[in-house]
């Protein structure tokens, strides 16, 4: 994951908290948008950001978890 500096304040806002408030955050890839090795994606502040992990016997999922 490229973490970026600053938050694109031209853009749309973060899909989490619905702002552009400066800070890092990460593009995420937005499912279905694929096309080879080229997606459409999404900035997300890292504050934003809560993944957690779950194993469900010898799988594992990760998730996030949303305000």
């Amino acid at each position: 994951m490229k973490i970026f500096k600053g938050f694109n304040k031209d853009g749309q806002p973060c899909p989490v908290c619905k702002t552009h408030n400066d800070g890092p955050c990460a593009l995420v890839q937005i499912d279905g948008t694929e096309d080879g090795n080229i997606a459409e994606a999404a900035a997300v502040h890292l504050d934003c950001i809560n993944l957690r992990l779950t194993k469900y016997g010898e799988k594992t999922m990760l998730y996030q978890c949303l305000r």
